[in-house]
């Protein structure tokens, strides 16, 4: 039941957001070190140049809210995924996610202190 049901929104949001997004890029949100995938809905450019894309950056599990963001093309990196699979990958929570991220070599490893006591 679970699947199915699953499998029914990621058709119906994938057959109109396959066509409406550019594609998926994972940006450094709500801070610097997290990732979030977000869906790229548009772009323009700034008086001074710069180039950004709007945004969509969908919820989990249901990737039909969400929120819209501009920021500058440099800071986002583009998953490798089409856009279909990034759907996939936020309805499952990340289950059916990328076993490898190449652009995260790039950045050092996040060091987690736990508080004692």
């Amino acid at each position: 039941m679970v699947y199915t049901t699953l499998k029914q929104i990621t058709e119906t949001f994938t057959k109109n957001s396959t066509d409406a997004f550019e594609g998926a890029v994972y940006i450094q949100y709500p801070r610097e070190g997290l990732w979030t995938m977000a869906f790229i809905s548009g772009q323009s450019k700034s008086e001074d140049g710069i180039e950004y894309y709007h945004l969509f950056v969908p919820t989990t599990p249901n990737p039909t809210s969400g929120f819209f963001l501009m920021i500058p093309q440099s800071d986002a990196n583009p998953t490798g995924m089409s856009v279909e699979e990034g759907l996939k990958t936020i309805i499952s929570g990340g289950l059916l996610a990328q076993k490898i991220t190449p652009f995260l070599k790039r950045y050092p490893k996040i060091s987690v202190q736990r508080p004692s006591g």
